[in-house]
């Protein structure tokens, strides 16, 4: 919402765990928390894009 469309980093150190385990369960926790779009009643420019 504020714009930033940058790179998002995690640190995976669990020896027990896969790499590609690490980011398919770090992507699940993740994915629920997007935002796919502002809510459409705002109109102050906080809001505008």
């Amino acid at each position: 919402m504020v714009g930033y469309f940058g790179s998002l980093n995690f640190e995976h150190e669990d020896i027990t765990m896969s790499r590609l385990d690490g980011i398919s369960k770090t992507s699940a926790y993740l994915k629920p928390m997007l935002i796919g779009a502002p809510f459409e009643g705002r109109g102050d420019l906080n809001f505008r894009f």
